[in-house]
């Protein structure tokens, strides 16, 4: 069985093809996977293709349920992520559900979570393929913005982040101990808890001071404020 995922903007379905719209024209070329993210989505080399939006695991149910095809006899369910149960189709992605007339239907198994692979079909799209028990092999198209690739977060912080962060956390360790070493050790009180108070109340003023002095370096300026001797 293989399913191909379709990069557009919305999802819809027409009723002559199963998951199914025009096709992507997209002048990118078609993107290639990588590493598969468990059966949710691949990272490709243009960025991770996540399906799991489409997923219907809280109900434990398929996200498409007996949708037919154009013959009227033949219905499939599909979940991208969670493998369900429907009838005689256990823990699978796919299911298959045939019906003979007269209240006779068999179900059968399009493939599970072990037999699925990710790869690039002839014709740029991505593409799945589950094993299967049946004999023809079936096509479907998904056609969802949700297989395009987006690019991926990393998961990381910058490095801009990260010496944030550190200079924060030196910071608060910095004042907590000398405000305890001020208070324990010296016996202070009030304004005088702070670590080198001095300091910090001269910063405002020593930071104007060097700001104009910057500035009239790139005016090419000079200060005429000078000492009385």
């Amino acid at each position: 069985m293989r399913l191909l995922g379709v990069c557009l903007a919305a999802f819809s379905r027409s009723p002559r093809r199963l998951f199914s719209v025009d096709r992507s024209t997209s002048d990118r070329p078609p993107p290639v996977c990588i590493t598969p993210v468990d059966t949710c989505g691949c990272e490709t080399d243009q960025g991770i293709v996540d399906l799991s939006p489409l997923d219907n695991s809280a109900e434990g149910k398929p996200r498409f349920v007996d949708e037919p095809d154009p013959t009227g006899y033949n219905f499939y369910s599909y979940n991208p992520c969670t493998p369900f149960t429907e009838v005689t189709c256990n823990n699978v992605m796919v299911c298959q559900k045939i019906d003979y007339g007269g209240g006779m239907t068999n179900y059968y198994s399009l493939g599970d979570a072990n037999s699925q692979k990710w790869d690039t079909s002839s014709s740029g799209s991505l593409l799945l393929t589950y094993a299967s028990t049946m004999p023809a092999r079936q096509q479907f198209k998904l056609t969802s913005k949700y297989a395009c690739p987006r690019p991926s977060s990393g998961g990381g912080l910058s490095a801009g982040s990260i010496l944030l962060i550190t200079a924060t956390v030196l910071l608060v360790a910095y004042l907590s101990v000398g405000i305890v070493f001020n208070v324990v050790k010296n016996g202070a009180s009030g304004a005088d808890v702070v670590p080198n108070k001095d300091w910090w109340l001269a910063l405002p003023g020593l930071a104007k001071d060097g700001g104009l002095f910057v500035v009239q370096k790139i005016r090419g300026g000079k200060s005429t404020e000078y000492d009385k001797v």
